[in-house]
């Protein structure tokens, strides 16, 4: 109904509102949006996700001084830019153990979890390719500095890497070569079915050989201070046992 009355507003009625005063005009309109500025969202969004309220604001502003078009442009960009910057940089942590669990978690925020100073447990929260394999082998490699000379094997957590490409594949391959060099072993564990096919076609998995791939981190670590223990290719592939 609101939308036929406009309609016939706009075909029958408009030399009408043809000689209102522009503030008259300004007034109907910033009424007729006014439940469009919420406060208290903006709010939310300031103490919750700060990058998105930075892409309202911007939104609102292009709009409020340079019109819709730049508005929406501007809004599309900046999220465009946040949406590329994560995926160029995402999580990569540092794992220890949780005391008297067989729970794995970052270091940076349970403070209790012990670390094996001659392991590093690490985790990367995202797929690997071209957009941050140099981030991921850059992190890695700077961890394996910060480790020192007693540091003798890395295990790669892969259960959070659901996909590879060739970039990631050839990262993974240099940070191999630069841990060979230094006489640091390399594991793998829990790699998806993904993940294991680009390991394979592209040889990684063969140069790397069947004892540095694991189910778990816990049957990594047994291995690596016990290469006589069973590697657990009959238990459950499951993080926490």
């Amino acid at each position: 109904m609101a939308t036929l009355f406009l309609g016939l507003v706009l075909l029958f009625l408009t030399p009408a509102f043809y000689h209102l005063p522009e503030p008259v005009l300004a007034a109907i309109i910033i009424f007729s949006v006014r439940k469009l500025f919420d406060l208290a969202e903006m709010r939310r969004l300031w103490s919750l996700a700060p990058k998105e309220f930075a892409t309202l604001l911007l939104t609102f502003l292009f709009t409020l001084f340079a019109g819709l078009q730049y508005g929406i442009a501007g809004g599309v960009l900046l999220s465009l830019y946040f949406a590329f910057a994560r995926a160029a940089r995402p999580h990569l942590a540092e794992l220890g153990r949780v005391k008297d669990t067989n729970a794995f978690r970052n270091v940076k925020r349970f403070k209790e979890a012990v670390c094996d100073p001659e392991v590093l447990v690490v985790r990367f929260d995202s797929e690997l390719y071209f957009s941050n394999a140099d981030f991921f082998r850059d992190e890695l490699e700077a961890l394996v500095s910060r480790k020192g000379d007693s540091l003798r094997a890395v295990i790669i957590d892969g259960h959070t890497i659901n996909d590879i490409d060739s970039s990631g594949i050839y990262a993974l391959t240099r940070f191999l070569e630069g841990l060979e060099r230094r006489n640091i072993s390399l594991y793998l564990c829990g790699t998806i079915g993904p993940v294991r096919d680009m390991l394979f076609k592209s040889g990684l998995m063969e140069r790397m050989g069947a004892d540095r791939h694991f189910l778990s981190i816990q049957s990594a670590l047994a291995y690596i201070h016990d290469a006589s223990r069973d590697r657990g290719w009959d238990s459950p592939a499951v993080q926490h046992e």
